[in-house]
């Protein structure tokens, strides 16, 4: 080792202690260090016990100790100093935690204490007080418990970022609910855009005036009477969770709680439009399952035809039931829209 720290021109840097040491050396070795002019004392466990230095903040235990005792001893030469913390590390390999049968008992309870998993602090109360004592609020932690805290901290900032995520993706859900129901028709969406996607030749260029101006409950094709019979079927044929969704209207609770807080749901028969009018369009002959959506909206792991008898033969995801996420896919295709028109109409993203 002082061959090394020489070699890297660190030879006035470094102090030395070990039993090979004259005495007479071994006393100015130490003033050196003392006054400052070294920064560095490498020495064996004959410095263990016995020395007081209040300066040092550091110290590294190179390949580990002989014993347990030792290594208290040898780490209680850091940290002497009142309000300015010690550190103690073990520069250790693999090889040298595993205990062997050669290994004397305090050589092995040392590499119990290096191969500690949960708190360090607790192993030394174990070996020397009989009983567990870790880490406390107002302690410095250990490496164990430090790891175990800063993991801790980046989960719960991940929970926060997600929560965070959720209510602004629920806020324009929300909005683009109000926008279905208010000043976007679904039916008309399904008849002149879809269709003209599906089948290019027809000459005429959908406008999303087509479908914008009226919302979906005040559309005034009559056929629209026939999908309000079918939601009686949507609600047999799903049954939702209790509290994931509204039961009137099937939309996430987050968006809409309906009866259960003895209020009226602002978009009653959105979610069963759409099922009932995404239902027909892909049964026609023509709608075959891979022109269902866009492939831009589907999961990229999925193709459209699982994705299609998924979405009407499991129920519930989460808070979403099927025709609720469709509705959500569907308003966040036209947001991404490159049709300049329908992209502003979908500009609420919050």
């Amino acid at each position: 080792m002082i061959t090394k720290l020489q070699g890297l021109g660190l030879g006035d840097q470094f102090a030395h202690f070990h039993a090979k040491v004259p005495e007479v050396e071994k006393q100015a070795e130490l003033d050196r260090f003392l006054g400052g002019k070294a920064r560095i004392l490498l020495a064996t466990t004959a410095l263990g016990a016995g020395f007081d230095f209040s300066h040092v903040d550091v110290v590294i235990h190179w390949r580990g100790s002989y014993s347990f005792c030792d290594f208290m001893q040898e780490s209680g030469r850091t940290g002497r100093s009142t309000g300015r913390p010690g550190w103690s590390f073990c520069a250790v390999t693999d090889y040298d935690r595993q205990p062997r049968d050669s290994n004397s008992v305090e050589e092995v309870e040392f590499k119990k204490y290096l191969n500690e998993r949960i708190c360090r602090r607790a192993a030394i109360s174990r070996y020397f007080n009989g009983f567990d004592q870790s880490c406390e609020p107002g302690m410095t932690s250990c490496d164990l418990c430090t790891m175990k805290q800063n993991q801790a901290s980046r989960v719960q900032q991940a929970v926060r970022q997600r929560q965070q995520e959720s209510a602004r993706q629920i806020e324009w859900f929300a909005e683009a609910v109000r926008f279905w129901q208010e000043r976007g028709c679904l039916r008309c969406f399904y008849h002149y855009w879809i269709m003209y996607s599906l089948k290019p030749d027809i000459d005429k260029d959908p406008s999303p005036d087509q479908f914008i101006g009226h919302g979906t409950e005040a559309c005034p094709n009559p056929k629209l009477d026939r999908y309000v019979k079918q939601l009686s079927k949507l609600r047999k044929h799903l049954e939702p969770r209790a509290e994931t969704c509204c039961f009137t209207c099937f939309l996430p609770t987050k968006v809409c709680k309906g009866p259960l807080a003895g209020d009226t749901c602002f978009a009653p028969s959105l979610v069963g439009f759409n099922w009932s009018l995404s239902k027909e369009f892909r049964q026609q002959k023509w709608a075959v399952s891979s022109e269902y959506y866009p492939l831009d909206i589907l999961p990229a792991e999925m193709s459209h035809e699982s994705f299609t008898r998924w979405k009407w033969d499991t129920g519930l995801e989460t808070e979403l039931i099927r025709a609720a996420e469709l509705l959500w896919l569907l308003s966040k295709h036209l947001s991404n829209s490159r049709d300049i028109r329908i992209s502003k109409l979908f500009s609420f993203t919050i």
